[in-house]
């Protein structure tokens, strides 16, 4: 088949038994981003030994320590792959890093964030496994989600002329980062819902065009 002057060649699947192959695990890939952020860790140390803030290697010891933890428990569970995970944490290591250099004292304020995400995470991935549960969480995340939104829409911050951050005590967030997980659960629900009940698709789309709306009104187009 040739599609805009690409050819596509369709072959005959060999009989070797693809599902048979065991990927490859993280263990590997685990140890050298280890070693990197250590090594992360060392020059921070170096850079600021005479005043080095104790949080500094608490938390390089503790995110270290977490990464493995999760993965040692995920062996044990049937069909786990810790692939997605890896990136995300040498993305949290060098925003560690930046605030070790940058801005110490909000390094404890960072570390409850990073713990609070990675709790919101395994619930996410635990609620995408299972569909009841995905299911029943639909419409729930849907209006809270679209309550957060117009919240912070009317009565949030204005950063950089557009009003999407909301401040709770001595914390500050964009709820639309968050509503984009919502927004990918809320989708997932609707492939499984659309086979039974077709109806409720307009439930998924209503959904999209009061989320757009709420981000036309606090002009945080880059969010989409």
């Amino acid at each position: 088949i040739t599609i805009a002057g690409q050819t596509l060649a369709f072959r005959k699947r060999s009989d070797e038994d693809i599902s048979s192959r065991r990927p490859k695990g993280a263990a590997l890939p685990l140890f050298v981003l280890t070693v990197f952020q250590l090594l992360v860790f060392s020059e921070i140390a170096l850079r600021y030994f005479e005043e080095l803030n104790p949080l500094i290697p608490a938390a390089f010891l503790g995110i270290v320590a977490a990464e493995w933890c999760y993965f040692g428990i995920g062996r044990m569970i049937r069909g786990f792959e810790m692939l997605a995970e890896l990136p995300v944490l040498y993305l949290s290591t060098l925003g560690l890093a930046v605030c070790c250099s940058a801005a110490a004292d909000q390094l404890a304020k960072q570390m409850v964030c990073y713990a609070v995400g990675f709790v919101l995470f395994l619930l996410f991935t635990l609620a995408l496994k299972h569909r009841e549960m995905l299911v029943r969480l639909q419409r729930p995340v849907m209006l809270l989600s679209l309550a957060l939104l117009y919240f912070t829409a009317f009565f949030g911050t204005t950063v950089n002329s557009s009003r999407n951050w909301l401040k709770l005590g001595g914390f500050s967030f964009r709820p639309s980062e968050l509503i984009k997980a919502a927004f990918v659960l809320a989708g997932a629900a609707t492939l499984y819902i659309i086979i039974i009940k077709p109806a409720r698709q307009w439930e998924f789309l209503i959904y999209s065009v009061l989320c757009m709306g709420a981000l036309a009104i606090m002009l945080d187009f880059g969010a989409v």
